[in-house]
């Protein structure tokens, strides 16, 4: 995936090989301009959409009886319905959310949001459940088996980010804190492209909206001999999970017109940022400002030094074979690589990260069988989502976030 070759991936095509319902369910929330009520049951109503731009609704409500006044604010998911007098959208369950006060004074009672969500929270939690759908769907459709990983694991050594420790038992043991090396042992057994969305925990200190420790994954790993042929499939799964989300009308969440994929290897861009090294496993501030200058959508950054890599990410004793999915220069979102296959070389680097070969065993047994090629790629979910929405945080996409002191329990 040379830079100079790149190019805007075309969504249009794409879209083409998935057939979307006619009518789908839309997120409608917005404040009452005028309704005309035909009987206990059946309301027309005219929106204005809830964030007071100048869009307008007519919202076709069939169910249960509801009071309702000019100025009211009301929520539901409904379904849009195009005819020869125009579009409008019907629906049979309807929450009024804020009510205006009568001519006594007095304002009627309120359902209350649930967990205490306002309107534009509701839509970046739909948004976060209509794009994990979206991504397991262009998984199916790329021939990758859905896989679960163990949550409860035995006692991996630390790394980087330290593991929630429990008693399993009388045994020590830990939330998972990647499963990479689970869809590497799985590759050896016969499956050959394995996609996952899944759960993993991190004791991040301290944890925050921003870096979740419970957060939801998104991985890929195929047996290949191209790294790129993962990029590349990635790349259609993620612009799938973005055009799934065009189909609803979101008052709040605004998307981007549209993405492309470049790529730049690591040597060109601390060139390119007046570096000649870094300090740590991520890419220092002046090479985040080039990227955020010089890229306006995705951009791949490959080829990092082997110290900064995981012990099972291949690599020539210099550089790997890996790759970082960047959103301009925010953050990045992505990142894999391909497999050593070479059993010697596992110990050879565990030991110079210091890390026991021995905690590896049961993984080691299947490296010395023969690792086929693999190649794999992951990506936080909600992670993803706030780098591209934007204004936003990774928290903003849970339901009931585990950070700081937050409560454990909904």
């Amino acid at each position: 995936m040379d830079e100079s070759k790149s190019q805007p991936v075309c969504e249009a095509s794409l879209m083409a090989i998935f057939i979307f319902r006619k009518y789908v369910m839309q997120y409608i929330s917005g404040r009452v301009e005028r309704y005309r009520r035909f009987s206990n049951d059946f309301i027309l109503i005219r929106l204005k959409s809830a964030d007071l731009q100048s869009v307008t609704k007519t919202l076709a409500y069939r169910g249960p009886y509801l009071r309702l006044r000019r100025g009211d604010t009301v929520s539901c998911y409904a379904q849009k319905k195009e005819h020869s007098a125009g579009i409008d959208y019907v629906c049979e369950t309807l929450t009024i959310y804020a009510k205006t006060r009568s001519s006594r004074g007095k304002a009627d009672p309120v359902e209350e949001l649930p967990s205490g969500k306002s309107l534009s929270e509701l839509e970046m939690l739909h948004v976060r459940s209509v794009f994990e759908h979206a991504l397991c769907q262009a998984a199916g459709h790329y021939d990758y088996l859905p896989v679960r990983s163990p949550t409860l694991v035995n006692s991996w050594p630390d790394g980087n980010t330290p593991p929630f420790r429990l008693n399993f038992y009388d045994f020590p043991g830990r939330l998972t804190i990647s499963n990479m090396i689970y869809h590497q042992m799985m590759l050896a057994n016969g499956f050959s492209k394995v996609y996952e969305a899944g759960k993993l925990f991190r004791k991040e200190n301290p944890s925050s909206a921003r870096r979740l420790a419970e957060f939801t994954i998104f991985g890929v790993a195929v047996k290949t001999q191209d790294l790129a042929t993962v990029m590349q499939d990635l790349e259609n799964i993620i612009l799938h999970g973005f055009n799934a989300l065009k189909a609803y009308s979101y008052d709040h969440v605004h998307l981007p017109d549209g993405f492309r994929f470049d790529t730049v290897t690591f040597d060109d861009l601390l060139a390119r940022s007046g570096l000649t090294e870094i300090d740590g496993a991520q890419l220092p501030l002046k090479c985040r400002q080039y990227l955020d200058e010089h890229y306006d959508s995705f951009v791949w950054v490959t080829g990092f030094p082997e110290i900064t890599r995981p012990f099972y990410i291949r690599s020539d004793g210099s550089r790997c074979e890996d790759c970082q999915l960047w959103f301009r220069g925010r953050i990045y979102v992505a990142a894999g690589g391909m497999v050593e296959n070479v059993s010697a070389r596992y110990r050879e680097r565990m030991l110079a990260r210091g890390q026991n070969p021995d905690a590896f065993h049961e993984y080691l047994k299947y490296v010395e069988t023969g690792m086929p090629e693999t190649g794999q790629i992951d990506f936080g979910v909600e992670r993803l989502l706030a780098a591209v929405i934007g204004s936003s945080q990774a928290a903003d996409y849970t339901w009931f976030p585990r950070y700081q002191n937050i409560c454990m329990q909904p």
